[in-house]
């Protein structure tokens, strides 16, 4: 059957009461790939070939699209581009109040250390620490003798950011 078929494709005959198939493809012109195809414009009421997506071809009625398509992104980038800008200010400005705030917590306890080494006589007498601009001070201490519970309140401060830490120990 196989045979039958292919020998009435080769006389131009129908298979089966159907009209004949064209199997083979046309040939390539000679001067293929030899010469350069231009590349042309189109007119404007010109339809699209069919294989151009309508993506890439604007009718007339369209033909401002693209400006206001180009706004449309730089504008957009700006707002974004504006707001990493923000984020990473306040992100670095909250790191900042975060080291101070740190800073001032260290200071602090340093303080309430010195305090308590005087006490215990591991010093010639205390003095508040300043450190890197952070100001130490101990603003109440109950300690009267050794083996007796005392409380001991230490701040750090560096301009309005006061860090107050409360210890309490027997020597």
């Amino acid at each position: 059957m196989f045979r039958d078929i292919i020998s009435q494709k080769k006389e131009g005959g129908a298979v089966d009461g159907r009209a004949p198939v064209q199997t083979m493809l046309p040939a390539a012109p000679a001067t293929a790939g030899k010469e350069r195809r231009q590349l042309r414009f189109p007119a404007q009421n010109e339809n699209p070939p069919p294989h151009l997506s309508s993506v890439f071809w604007f009718p007339a009625s369209e033909s401002g699209f693209g400006i206001i398509a180009a706004i449309f992104a730089v504008v957009f980038l700006g707002l974004f581009g504006l707001l990493a800008a923000k984020h990473l200010q306040s992100t670095a400005t909250g790191s900042a109040e975060a080291r101070i705030w740190a800073q001032a917590l260290y200071t602090a306890e340093s303080t309430a250390r010195l305090k308590i080494l005087d006490h215990d006589g591991g010093g010639t007498g205390f003095i508040a620490p300043t450190i890197e601009g952070v100001n130490g001070s101990i603003s109440n201490d109950t300690f009267t003798a050794p083996d007796a519970p005392a409380a001991l309140e230490s701040r750090g401060s560096i301009g309005s950011i006061v860090r107050k830490i409360q210890v309490k120990y027997i020597l």
